[in-house]
Order: C-alpha cells, then structure tokens, then sequence
C-alpha cells in the first residue's frame, strides 16, 4: 500500500466534529474530482476510486444529508458512485451558486473546524503525497479554476504558504517542504502520517550527522597520512643516523608507523611523551631537513 493511500484510509476513519463539518468534508470530496454532465434538465455526477472507502464514504454523506438516489458500481478493485439529480446535492453543499455551473468554495467554510474539514475531503478525492523516505510532495488536484484560487485561500487562514502549478489544464496546489506538508497533514488530521514524517526526519539527521563526521574522520585521516609522509620523507633525507640521540626514537617510529597521528606515536616512545612534545621534536627534524 502506497502512503498516501494509507494516509487516506486513517482519514476515512475520522468523524466529523458536527453536520456542518460533515457537508463540508463531503463538499470538499465532491469539489475535488468527478465528472458533472448537464442534460436539458438534469445534473449528474459521478466519481470512480480504487479506494472503495472514498465512494461508499460520498454515497453514506449524499443519503445522509439529502436523501439522493445514488448507484455504486465495482470497478476493478474500486467503486464508482454514480449520482444522476446532482443538482440539489452540489447547491445545497455551496459548490454551486444560482446562475453558475461552475464550480467554487461554499460560502459558509467560516469556523476553523469546516475549514479542515473541506481540506481534509478535498485531499481524500484528489490529493496525494509521497512517502517522505522518498522525498517531500504532497498536492491537490482539480480541473476548476476558481475553485483552486479559493481553495489556497483556506490554507492563508492557516498560515501555511502553497504553491500553485498547471498540469494537463488541471490546477495543482502542493506544497515541498517537509515542515509545512506536517502542518497540512496535522491540520487534516492525518497524525500518524506526520508521525512517520517526523520519524523519517529524524533518521535522516542522523545519517547526515554520521556522514558528517565520518567525512571529518576522512579529512582528518587524510592530513595525518599527508604531514606523515612528508614527515618520513624529511627523516630519509637527513637520515637516520645523522639525527640528534633525542630525535632518533621518534625519526624511527615515524618510517615505520606512518599512519599513525601524533598522539599515537607518542604513546610508543618509551617513556609516552604528549602530542605537543612529539610535535616540537618533529618541528625541529623538518627544521634539519631544510638546512641538510
């Protein structure tokens, strides 16, 4: 199961606050996809979903609420609700208006709670978002123009900043930042999926910290291999038994120890001396190095 399909199922299992909740999260199901064909004096709708939830969830609201003739059909793993006098049902829900077809936001989406509520029934019928081990996508699509406008309106009220696309002459709202997709996700109440979002975060702070420093461990390998080799270049050069007493133990375990730090080779010398003494007594062998 993809994630946003289970995003969608633990929405569907989410009751509505009161009745006006509920007719705005079925408007927002209905504004968000399906097809309207207008006869001489008629109004249909219908909408297909592999998620049968989604159309038996319409077809549960639609009776409820306006006690509409609907059809529900299988098709393939999913349902299509089919609802033939549609006309009573979309203006009753506000989608549409005396003397438009079109479709737009309902007038009355005023309290915080309807506001969800259509958000939420929007994203069940026509939002989608990607798991965030993958990357960081979640949307909204619709073929209404105005509706689109509107609807990013409702996440203003919000304070949570949408983007907008055109694809395939539909009307895209989505959003790219991890950050914000949680608050959208919270703000519908899809908790277990900010959740995992969060999660996710964290493990991936985690591989970036350890790669982090396991690239500083690299570096740092890197520069003591460097001044290492330049260290026994400098020894053979003035060689071995031309160096002072006090510098032949030292000379001698850097030849053959060069991927050691100077901590480490200090801790050879018998007795250990610190890396700031090793350090010094290796200073003064590339000193003699540059005057032999």
């Amino acid at each position: 199961m993809s994630f946003t399909s289970e995003v969608k199922e633990n929405l569907l299992l989410l009751k509505n606050e009161s009745t006006c909740c509920e007719l705005a999260f079925l408007a927002g199901m209905m504004c968000f996809t399906g097809n309207v064909k207008i006869g001489e004096h008629s109004m249909s709708y219908s909408f297909s979903s592999e998620n049968p939830g989604i159309t038996e969830k319409i077809d549960e609201l639609v009776k409820k609420n306006f006690g509409s003739n609907t059809v529900l059909r299988a098709k393939g793993a999913g349902k299509t609700i089919i609802i033939e006098d549609a006309f009573d049902v979309l203006y009753g829900l506000g989608i549409i208006k005396k003397g438009d077809i079109g479709f737009s936001l309902p007038d009355d989406l005023r309290s915080s709670c309807c506001r969800r509520s259509f958000v939420r029934g929007a994203f069940l019928a026509g939002g989608s978002v990607t798991s965030p081990k993958k990357r960081y996508h979640l949307e909204f699509v619709t073929p209404h123009f105005l509706l689109n406008g509107q609807f990013q309106s409702l996440f203003s009220y919000f304070y949570i900043p949408s983007k907008l696309l055109i694809r395939k002459s539909k009307y895209v709202t989505y959003f790219k930042d991890n950050e914000i997709i949680s608050d959208v996700l919270a703000m519908i109440g899809a908790t277990d999926a900010v959740i995992e979002i969060n999660i996710t975060n964290m493990e991936k702070s985690i591989i970036n910290d350890l790669n982090r420093q396991s690239n500083c461990d690299f570096a740092n390998m890197d520069k003591t291999i460097t001044a290492a080799i330049a260290q026994a270049k400098a020894i053979r050069k003035i060689g071995l038994d031309n160096l002072p007493e006090s510098l032949k133990p030292l000379a001698k375990l850097r030849l053959e120890n060069k991927e050691l730090s100077l901590t480490d080779l200090g801790q050879l010398l018998d007795p250990p001396i610190s890396k700031s003494a090793v350090n010094h007594r290796m200073r003064k062998i590339m000193e003699i190095a540059k005057g032999s």
